[in-house]
């Protein structure tokens, strides 16, 4: 079975999806806003903090006292005010019950009952009339991809086709993240209005992202991918160029690299994860998540380079985009394409099927009279 195909019927954005998109994906979000902002509040009562002009004293780890009180609304204490945020997140544990294990992961590890009653359950709640037919290969062809090959988080290494293509993919998370922390943090260098600047900064992500949920699925992942890191790295490179004394032109190049790679790193989520097969997708996003993170480490040691020459960093930063612009077109576009189940279906991913039989082995449920090939149905 191949969960798109049961999409089809079930409808991919139900009641049922927004469901769970409000509830296991929406709530823990304020949670971890909660937490984001926690120290806001609390850190006027560490001593061990950065010094706040206006509301410290200059000569003393000190603080004012308004401020404090002024800050933390309720609790006075910053030890007790971060128990209780912390201590809110219990509400998540009865989730463990209400929330549903992946059909793609359940049918990938063969429990397919399991996985049958989940779509079954999800039918139901979108109020949609399943035909027996998609149950009906179910087993047989689970069976015959597992005898085919056991998957197993190795897959992403014994594989050479998967391990260069989640090489490359990593890659492009650290530049992403190099790139997007790296001009974000080193704003202060630009000329003009610091303030400004940051607002701005902020601000251009709004239509970066509304421009990727636009266009993503009209000129594909691949393409979109490729021409945002570039056109990023492009703006930034040339922003080494720009003499100080334009700060127009300036944060007109910043403010371009920025746009650039925020729809990068907006795509790039997406792309990752129809490349990867079901067994090792997770395994292969937190990778990738992991080098995002490593990126958003060296970026502020990158920023440092300016002692030595002021453009460096940007010329560090517009490179490592151009390079990582140039390697997504050594991947394979995914757009129209069917989430990948095996290693095998991943491995074929750009590749034309040769054969009517090739084609029903790896869809056997499109059972809709005709022998006509997989790639000429895309």
């Amino acid at each position: 079975m191949h969960f798109d195909e049961v999409l089809l019927y079930l409808g991919e954005l139900g009641p049922y999806q927004w469901r769970m998109l409000l509830f296991p994906v929406g709530i823990p979000t304020i949670f971890v806003a909660m937490q984001i902002m926690a120290p806001v509040f609390f850190a006027a009562d560490i001593d061990h903090r950065c010094y706040v002009p206006g509301c410290d004293e200059g000569t003393s780890p000190n603080f004012f006292e308004p401020w404090l009180n002024e800050t933390i609304p309720f609790l006075r204490d910053w030890r007790h005010l971060n128990i209780a945020i912390s201590a809110s997140a219990v509400i998540f544990i009865p989730f463990w019950w209400f929330i549903p294990e992946s059909i793609r992961w359940l049918i990938s590890q063969d429990r397919l009952e399991e996985a049958e009653d989940a779509v079954r359950k999800f039918a139901k709640i979108n109020k949609v009339d399943l035909p027996e037919f998609l149950f009906a290969s179910l087993e047989e062809e689970t069976h015959r991809d597992h005898v085919k090959h056991k998957t197993s988080v190795l897959d992403l290494f014994r594989s050479c086709i998967i391990l260069r293509r989640t090489i490359v993919i990593a890659f492009i998370w650290f530049v992403n993240s190099l790139v997007y922390y790296g001009l974000s943090l080193n704003i202060n260098s630009i000329g003009g209005n610091l303030y400004l600047n940051f607002l701005l900064m902020g601000a251009v992500e709004i239509p970066a992202y509304i421009f990727c949920l636009l266009i993503l699925d009209r000129i594909g992942r691949k393409l979109l991918l490729s021409s945002a890191m570039l056109l990023s790295g492009i703006a930034t490179a040339c922003l080494a160029a720009v003499p100080e004394k334009l700060h127009l032109l300036q944060m007109l190049m910043v403010l371009t690299g920025k746009f650039g790679i925020a729809t990068s790193f907006a795509s790039v989520y997406i792309y990752t994860a129809e490349l990867l097969p079901t067994p090792v997708r997770s395994a292969g996003v937190g990778i990738c998540s992991m080098m995002a993170r490593v990126g958003g480490i060296i970026a502020p040691q990158i920023a440092l380079l300016a002692v030595f020459l002021k453009s460096l960093p940007y010329l560090v930063f517009g490179t490592c985009a151009v390079i990582a612009g140039l390697l997504v077109l050594a991947l394979p576009e995914t757009l129209n394409k069917p989430l990948p189940e095996t290693v095998e279906e991943a491995e074929h991913l750009g590749k034309l099927i040769g054969s009517a039989s090739e084609a029903d082995e790896r869809s056997p449920l499109i059972s809709d009279g005709n022998d006509t090939p997989e790639h000429e149905l895309s």
